[in-house]
């Protein structure tokens, strides 16, 4: 059991202006923007009880435009390849979008360096217990210390989700890095969704993201409720390796396992004037696809974009779209009381529309008439009756 230090009186303290709980995607990218040479009038600290070095995640996503981390990607891609639930084939051309990938392990280490290397922005290394609101400040319970702050950036959760209120699955993934003695990947191109493999009343994929013609990342994804055994999702990927990508003789160099909400659940509405919630916690994660990173990173943007203009930080969260929203909290719906397929939607979504109109939606950047023809293909009844369930509950 662990146990809560008592803290002396902390009238001579030092009151940061900000205070980071968490040093994962979105702390250390919220950090990072907090670094540039605008903020240095600010004394910022950054907490967590690790600094990570290590790839324990994969960061995918798609982009029009050169970005804050492009330097640091390990891969593009311009070629993408989705296979449905019978084994149809789509090569899905993105552009203006490219595919990037961004390894975590450049990540973390780029961000700590310019933390060591700020004046105003600091990292101590410590366990977070918990927070409190009181007399205009937030005071932060560590196992090193008691810290004080104006205003308090969390990307750890406290609170519970009504799973009979919100809808609500997990995002499940276990992945190899594999490395092959001869050419074995076409790394100009990556599998993106690979819904052929048996998908037992769930929605699984896989997707291959070569690194070079000798090593990818293979991982399962999984939309599920209950989550599998270390074994188990250790036979998926092994055996498509085998069937799918007819290999045998190759050397697993790295793993990685994660699990990521997708709910329905309003996580905005745990912000206070003097507290905002970052990554998962702050409503990062896309409901409907799970995807976080570059979400992250426009939330970060408008944080620092109101804390430049004196605004409330909270007020950041209104980049994510009330509209998509509901559109997310939808198909979960659907997904959820199984009315049809994952996979049967996914598939049906890219045969019917230009991958870059795919995308322009999961940014959140489609116009109503766009967002027609992109559910011109689905069972309009279903989401509809989905939809109203969620406007005016279930």
């Amino acid at each position: 059991m662990t146990t809560i230090p008592v803290f002396k009186h902390y009238t001579k303290m030092l009151i940061y202006d900000y205070i980071i709980i968490g040093a994962g995607a979105a702390g250390l990218s919220l950090a990072d923007r907090l670094c540039d040479p605008a903020f240095a009038g600010f004394n910022i600290l950054v907490i967590d009880k690790e600094i990570k070095t290590g790839n324990d995640r994969t960061w995918c996503s798609w982009y029009k435009k050169p970005n804050r981390y492009d330097f640091l990607a390990q891969k593009r891609w311009k070629t993408l390849h989705f296979v449905g639930p019978g084994g149809e084939h789509i090569k899905l051309d993105p552009a203006p979008y490219d595919y990037r990938m961004l390894l975590s392990a450049p990540f973390y280490h780029h961000i700590h360096d310019r933390i060591e290397k700020s004046n105003h922005v600091h990292f101590v290394k410590a366990a977070y217990f918990s927070h409190t609101q009181k007399e205009g400040r937030v005071e932060v319970l560590t196992d090193q210390g008691s810290y004080l702050c104006n205003h308090l950036f969390s990307s750890v959760f406290q609170g519970e989700i009504d799973k009979k209120k919100h809808v609500y699955t997990d995002q499940h993934f276990k992945g190899w890095v594999i490395e092959t003695p001869t050419p074995a990947f076409d790394d100009t191109a990556c599998t993106f969704m690979d819904f052929s493999i048996d998908q037992g009343d769930e929605v699984r994929f896989m997707y291959v993201l070569p690194h070079s013609p000798t090593k990818a990342l293979v991982e399962l994804a999984v939309f599920s409720t209950t989550l599998w055994s270390q074994q188990d999702y250790d036979k998926v990927v092994g055996d498509y390796i085998q069937t799918h990508l007819s290999l045998t003789d190759y050397q697993i160099t790295e793993t990685e396992f994660g699990i990521i909400p997708m709910t329905s659940y309003p996580f905005a509405q745990n912000n206070t004037p003097m507290v905002t919630h970052i990554g998962m916690a702050g409503g990062a994660v896309k409901a409907s696809s799970g995807y976080a990173f570059d979400r992250i990173q426009v939330h970060s943007d408008a944080i620092a974009q109101c804390i430049l203009k004196g605004e409330a930080p909270g007020r950041a969260s209104r980049v994510f779209k009330r509209r998509h929203q509901l559109y997310d909290a939808t198909l979960l719906q659907v997904l959820d009381k199984k009315r049809y397929r994952g996979a049967d939607f996914f598939l049906t979504l890219f045969q019917r529309n230009p991958a870059s109109r795919v995308f322009d939606f999961l940014n959140e950047e489609t116009s109503l008439w766009e967002e027609v023809q992109l559910m011109a293909g689905s069972p309009k009844h279903i989401f509809a009756w989905s939809m109203g369930e969620r406007v005016w509950g279930s």
